[in-house]
């Protein structure tokens, strides 16, 4: 647990304790199986399974147990330190002096933003989805006119805590810049001051931003906790929809008329998360609008905290209400055909 002036250390994954066992006793089973076989191969026993995998195989296995047990007991000391002087990166060998850096947060891999910056990834990635699922510790730094944009990948640290990172970050920097709404935020100062804001105008507004942001970022976690209890519900929801559906039906019932029950079932309840979630954002922002932070902003900036908590947008409540009404009428339909009513 990281606390106020202490440096942040993030050690190599091998240094955490689960994850040396782990390489312990793998490195030992592969010690002894192959030490085993070879041995009862020297003595002549054909009867071993040494003589299947081959005496190559079982010296590259004895040679890599040696090295798993010798990295339990010696583990790569590369870190990431984060202290009074700067950001440390052991693995990369280069160090970010606090003065250098213009903003650095925790936050997955960024492949695709249009904003003029030059993106460099510390250590290969994949592109694809598997990449962007990534976590990386960003630096952006300016060089002359040129932003530079670093993301070292977190993966191949031990167990870090993203919000220990973003403190140690605000805290030994002396600013706000320990999270992505605060890259996004001083981006939206910058394009304001271009377009004629003075720079009292922007420190006021920064002041307003920074004021209310917690307000959203509740309003946020209040619809992530939403979600997450939907989907726990959406089996559940299914197999009472499907249930119900069925109630009348009996053991001869076509099976076209099962797997319609389960469509209908699956898709209403995918379709209600959807509806539960666009109404419980509606009601977080109508919630969020009469508190005094909130009301101080813009509508510029109200905008934009909306944008940076990801509560702006809208997931398309017409379309979810024709289908939902498509998903009653076929449900209907089914209850009336299982009943020989039609």
């Amino acid at each position: 647990m990281w606390e106020k002036g202490e440096k942040l250390i993030i050690k190599d994954k091998f240094a955490a304790p689960i994850h040396g066992a782990i390489l312990f006793a793998v490195g030992l089973f592969f010690v002894c199986f192959c030490a085993y076989n070879l041995i009862e191969i020297h003595n002549g026993n054909e009867d071993v399974l040494g003589n299947q995998i081959g005496v190559p195989s079982l010296l590259i296995g004895f040679v890599l147990g040696c090295v798993a047990i010798y990295f339990t007991f010696f583990p790569p000391k590369k870190t990431i330190i984060i202290d009074k002087e700067g950001i440390k990166i052991e693995k990369e060998k280069i160090f970010y002096p606090w003065d250098m850096v213009y903003m650095a947060y925790p936050g997955k891999i960024e492949m695709d933003q249009d904003d003029g910056e030059i993106k460099n990834l510390k250590g290969s990635v994949g592109r694809g989805s598997e990449g962007r699922r990534v976590y990386c510790l960003h630096v952006v730094y300016k060089e002359g006119e040129k932003t530079i944009h670093n993301m070292h990948k977190l993966s191949t640290y031990a167990v870090y805590d993203p919000d220990e990172i973003s403190a140690a970050i605000k805290y030994w920097s002396g600013r706000d810049i320990g999270e992505k709404e605060d890259y996004e935020r001083e981006k939206y100062i910058e394009q304001q001051t271009k377009n004629g804001m003075s720079e009292d105008d922007a420190e006021k507004s920064r002041e307003r931003i920074n004021a209310a942001m917690p307000i959203f970022q509740e309003a946020q976690d209040s619809v992530v906790t939403s979600l997450l209890f939907t989907i726990i519900l959406l089996p559940i929801g299914a197999v009472v929809m499907m249930k119900l559906i069925l109630l009348g039906a009996d053991d001869s019932i076509e099976t076209e008329y099962q797997i319609a029950a389960l469509l209908v079932s699956v898709i209403t309840s995918i379709l209600m998360i959807f509806k539960v979630l666009e109404t419980k954002r509606r009601k977080g922002i109508e919630k969020i609008k009469q508190e005094e932070e909130v009301k101080a902003l813009s509508n510029d900036e109200f905008e934009k905290c909306l944008q940076m908590a990801k509560l702006n947008g809208s997931n398309g409540q017409t379309a979810i209400n024709i289908l939902l009404g498509i998903c009653a009428a076929i449900a209907l339909y089914l209850v009336l055909a299982i009943y020989k009513m039609i």
